[in-house]
């Protein structure tokens, strides 16, 4: 098992996604995706729901303002996995696989978290 996070780690990534989740540059498309491999494991559960609901509540005041941002996609797709709540399970061949839904695709948790630069989905769902 993996340690938790120190508070200062946590700080820094509670910071880091307020700050990064309004900006449009490679290093803001590329952080949700970083996060997730490295420290989703030692995140707690309550960590998890709160940058879920933190990321959503960010963009949902954009909606609100009529803002776009080219980064949406890769940090909806981090919310989505925070969202311990909403997670389920699908059968893939033979196995029942933990996945998330995101920008209306099924993605397994296990394989963002190994390589969330590579868009990986399942095409139907079926719920176990």
């Amino acid at each position: 098992m993996k340690a938790p996070l120190t508070e200062l780690e946590w700080t820094l990534i509670w910071m880091s996604c307020r700050y990064g989740v309004s900006r449009s540059s490679i290093a803001s498309a590329s952080l949700p995706g970083r996060l997730a491999h490295e420290y989703y494991s030692r995140m707690d559960e309550n960590q998890k729901r709160y940058l879920a609901k933190d990321i959503a509540d960010h963009f949902a005041g954009f909606v609100r303002m009529g803002i776009e941002t080219p980064n949406q996609h890769y940090w909806m797709k981090f919310k989505s996995a925070l969202d311990v709540d909403s997670h389920y399970e699908v059968e893939v061949g033979d196995r029942p696989v933990v996945v998330f839904e995101a920008d209306g695709k099924v993605y397994p948790l296990k394989e963002y978290l190994k390589r969330p630069d590579i868009e990986v989905y399942v095409e139907e769902k079926q719920n176990v």
